[in-house]
């Protein structure tokens, strides 16, 4: 095995002091237990052999489906499948904090491991990875083992463990780390097309070569494609309906309408053009049932790129080891 990079080793230390420190200056713990972890909830539950939440328990304070008079966590299940371990060893006290700063801290050196991929060298790799925790929303999300928290954290690392693969020209664990993310948030699909694209451009095949791709890509698709069953089976288990999540059954979805073409403007007006406005004693409104414009919590979108393409000019003679190089630059 190879020696660790001092600069990653330094990364890693650097935020695990920094949870240690967040939780700590909060008043909380960083092995404290969150009562949103819904996710414990639901590996009890499966450690128990049962698909559904005991109706016995009240749960006022958690996001859960009503299913033919069952209760049912309402969000992607993959989460729990991480607990499982955790939930043998600490029953219902899951040191949820701990478990969510672990995977942002894991995340830090996956992103590490991609920029070296790409050609940055040990220093500037590590500079440029402490962004994604103090310049993006992966700070506040990260900072509470509520289940909402504990699914985009999670969703942040599967997803960039399947970018380090995609860099290194790994097809089969890239779609099946891929296939794990869409389990802690479906959107995370999208990333399939693009992904089949860039495999495509790193080395564009010839016209006869083009069969030879697509069965590459078939065989590289299986795993995910299982992990996508489970997915659809557990569905049709719990909601009889391979694609619902259960999302559809929560009370306030069940009295309104949870899609519909009348609430874009207004939400796309928020998303790019509503401020963050400050109250009474300089308190900031968050708005927390509507938000406010994306790149005012994350300031890591109006400088990243500015950033991305000076680091670049300055390592291109590195750049040039990675096909995806030009790519990821010019994002």
């Amino acid at each position: 095995m190879r020696k660790p990079e001092p600069q990653l080793v330094g990364l890693l230390l650097f935020a695990a002091l920094y949870y240690l420190l967040l939780h700590d200056l909060l008043g909380g713990s960083l092995l404290a237990h969150s009562t949103h972890d819904s996710y414990t909830l639901q590996a009890l539950c499966w450690q128990d052999g049962r698909l559904d939440i005991p109706s016995g328990e009240v749960y006022t304070w958690l996001e859960l489906a009503i299913y033919n008079d069952k209760y049912y966590l309402s969000f992607p299940p993959l989460p729990s499948l991480f607990l499982l371990p955790w939930v043998a060893i600490f029953d219902a006290e899951t040191p949820s904090n701990l478990i969510v700063a672990l995977y942002a801290v894991a995340s830090l050196g996956v992103l590490y491991a991609c920029l070296r991929v790409i050609g940055l060298e040990e220093n500037r790799a590590a500079i440029w990875a402490v962004p994604l925790l103090l310049g993006s929303s992966l700070a506040w999300v990260s900072s509470s083992g509520a289940v909402w928290f504990q699914a985009q954290t999670l969703n942040t690392l599967l997803l960039l463990i399947a970018i380090l693969c995609l860099l290194k020209g790994r097809q089969r664990p890239a779609f099946f780390w891929l296939a794990l993310a869409v389990g802690c948030r479906p959107v995370s699909i999208v990333y399939f097309p693009a992904f089949i694209a860039l495999f495509w451009a790193k080395d564009p095949p010839s016209r006869a070569g083009s069969w030879r791709f697509c069965r590459g890509l078939f065989f590289s698709l299986i795993p995910a494609a299982l992990v996508g069953l489970f997915y659809m089976a557990l569905n049709l288990a719990r909601f009889s309906n391979p694609l619902e999540f259960g999302h559809s059954y929560l009370p306030e979805f069940t009295r309104n309408p949870r899609f519909s073409p009348a609430y874009l403007a207004h939400n796309l007006s928020i998303l790019l053009f509503r401020p963050l406005l400050l109250g009474g004693g300089l308190r900031v409104n968050l708005n927390p049932f509507e938000g406010f414009a994306f790149y005012l919590a994350n300031p890591v979108f109006c400088c990243s790129s500015f950033a991305w393409r000076v680091s670049c000019a300055q390592s291109t003679w590195a750049l040039r080891k990675s096909p995806f190089a030009p790519a990821f630059c010019s994002a």
